[in-house]
């Protein structure tokens, strides 16, 4: 698994920043969600499309999808070349102590290096924030979601 830690390390242990003295476990999804919740989530959404990859080819990287003839169910067919790095919040995301975020960087196409990929990821969370006052983590998921599509999981937090 892939570990980079940008400037400054990021306390994930727990979150005494919520404002209300209450201490949350970092894993645990937002809300409470449990993991099944997600998984069901997940299979509703995608109920319209082919694959889980043609939903998140769809909805994450704004590939255009049409409908299988024998299925009806929609598909994205990339065209050849097609590579592509996405950072984007995590639907289903972790508490997190204090002001720091968990985001996803999706990649489409061979999977950079590390230092390609802090790049892009580093360049997403500048555009998102204007600035370049913060600090990332990254690492890749041992039990992806959807092992079809390159994605790893990113913590920030700015300042």
């Amino acid at each position: 698994a892939s570990l980079f830690v940008r400037r400054q390390p990021i306390n994930l242990s727990t979150d005494t920043g919520s404002g209300d003295g209450t201490q949350h476990a970092v894993g645990s999804k937002r809300g409470g969600t449990p993991a099944h919740a997600e998984a069901q989530e997940l299979k509703r959404v995608v109920g319209n499309y082919a694959s889980e990859t043609d939903y998140v080819l769809h909805t994450i990287f704004g590939l255009d999808a049409a409908p299988d003839q024998a299925t009806g169910l929609l598909h994205v067919q990339p065209g050849p070349g097609y590579e592509r790095v996405v950072v984007i919040p995590n639907q289903f995301g972790y508490q997190t102590p204090g002001n720091t975020q968990h985001w996803v960087a999706w990649c489409f196409g061979p999977r950079p290096s590390d230092s390609e990929l802090a790049n892009q990821i580093a360049s997403g969370i500048a555009t998102h924030l204007g600035h370049q006052q913060f600090d990332f983590v990254f690492y890749d998921n041992p039990k992806m979601t959807l092992p079809e599509v390159y994605h790893t999981q990113v913590f920030w937090h700015s300042w």
